[in-house]
C-alpha cells in the first residue's frame, strides 16, 4: 500500500517534466508555408551577343519544397537539392546532391564547398531568397507558383 503514493507522485512529477518541456520546446514564431514551388530571376550581367535562352536558365531561381524537411532547387543553372531547416519564417538549405548525385564528403567538407543559403517568408506571401556567396549577393524575390498537392504545376 505503500508504493501506491510513491507510484502517484511519481507520475505527477513526469506529467509535470512533460508539460514544461512542451512548453519549453514550443516556439512563439509562427510557421511561414514554405512548402510548395516557388519561382524567382536573379539578375546575371550577360555578356554581348550572349544567347537570351541561355541567360533566362542562369537567371532563373527555381525551388520546391518538399514536406518531409527536403528540398530541389534549380539554381545557376544546376539542379540541385538537400536538406532544409525552418525556423518561423527563415529557411536554411544545405545542399546534398548536385545533377542528381550525392556529395559523399564530411558534413565540414560539405558546408564548405556548398555554404548554407538562406530564404526568408515575408509577410505578402513571397519569399526573399539570398546567396551571400553566389554570382550577385542581391536578394531574390519568389513567388509561389500554383501546384497540386504534390508541389506539381
Amino acid at each position: 500500500m505503500r508504493a501506491i503514493p510513491s507510484i502517484i507522485a511519481l507520475g505527477t512529477a513526469l506529467t509535470l517534466a512533460l508539460a514544461v518541456l512542451n512548453l519549453v520546446g514550443c516556439s512563439d514564431k509562427p510557421r511561414f508555408a514554405f512548402e510548395g514551388q516557388w519561382i524567382g530571376q536573379q539578375k546575371i550581367d550577360a555578356v554581348p551577343g550572349a544567347n537570351p535562352d541561355v541567360v533566362n536558365t542562369l537567371s532563373e531561381v527555381k525551388v520546391i519544397f518538399q514536406p518531409n524537411n527536403r528540398f530541389d532547387m534549380l539554381y545557376r543553372g544546376m539542379p540541385i537539392s538537400g536538406e532544409v531547416s525552418i525556423d518561423g519564417n527563415q529557411a536554411t538549405l544545405q545542399v546534398t546532391s548536385t545533377l542528381d548525385r550525392a556529395l559523399n564528403r564530411d558534413r565540414d567538407r560539405l558546408e564548405k564547398m556548398y555554404p548554407a543559403m538562406k530564404l526568408r517568408g515575408r509577410a505578402d506571401g513571397t519569399i526573399t531568397f539570398t546567396d551571400p556567396h553566389g554570382p550577385d549577393p542581391t536578394p531574390v524575390q519568389l513567388i509561389r507558383i500554383a501546384t497540386d498537392a504534390r508541389s506539381r504545376p
